[in-house]
């Protein structure tokens, strides 16, 4: 018997919450993967499609709650540089990439050079 997964659309779990930080971000992806998955591998692959539309339905809260932020001069609070350029009222998650990386990119980024 396989038990199924919570659409998180129609969920309390999703509408809650500020997701301004990559820990506040990966936390909730790792709440969403766990409620997929949480008593076998094949509960996560019998609820596939409900995941996948779960992460989906995230992301685009996250985007939203990010739109204001800014990596450009006279942006947000959020403004960062060093990263792809993002205006207010513009998707993207660019300042967030910022906090991961503490201001710089990974060093296997620079290996190939």
């Amino acid at each position: 018997m396989v038990i199924k997964m919570v659409n998180y659309k129609d969920n309390f779990m999703l509408r809650e919450g500020e997701y301004l930080t990559a820990e506040a971000i990966i936390t909730k992806l790792d709440e969403i993967a766990r409620m997929a998955g949480m008593y076998s591998s094949d509960k996560f692959y019998a609820n596939i499609d409900t995941f996948r539309e779960n992460v989906a339905d995230f992301m685009v809260k996250v985007v939203e709650q990010n739109m204001h932020c800014s990596t450009l001069p006279g942006g947000s609070h959020f403004q960062k540089v060093g990263t792809f350029p993002k205006s207010p009222n513009c998707a993207g998650l660019s300042h967030i990439v910022w906090e991961v990386t503490g201001g710089c990119y990974p060093a296997s980024y620079y290996e190939d050079e």
